[in-house]
C-alpha cells in the first residue's frame, strides 16, 4: 500500500507508481497508476510467479517535475 499526498496548482498527475521487477534482463510490470493531486492511498495485490520468486521486488514513485508529491508511508507485505 502506498499512501500519498500530491499537490499542484490544478488538479493534474504529478506522479505515477509502478510495482515490479525492474532490475532484471527483462523488466516485468506487475502494476502501475496515476494518482491525481489529492491526497489517498492506492493498494495493488499482485500474484508473484515462481520465476520471479527470489527476485528483487521494486514499487517505485516517478516524479513528473510539477507540483509536489509526498510518500507518506509504503508497506509490502508478502502472504502465502
Amino acid at each position: 500500500m502506498l499512501a500519498y499526498k500530491a499537490t499542484a496548482g490544478r488538479p493534474k498527475v504529478v506522479s505515477k507508481w509502478d510495482v515490479g521487477y525492474f532490475a532484471i534482463p527483462s523488466p516485468v510490470t506487475l502494476d502501475s497508476g496515476s494518482p491525481a493531486t489529492d491526497e489517498g492511498e492506492v493498494e495493488s495485490w499482485v500474484r508473484v510467479t515462481d520465476d520471479l520468486q527470489n527476485k528483487p521486488l521494486e514499487m517505485r514513485v516517478l516524479y513528473g517535475g510539477k507540483g509536489d508529491v509526498t510518500v507518506k508511508s509504503l508497506a509490502i507485505e508478502r502472504e502465502r
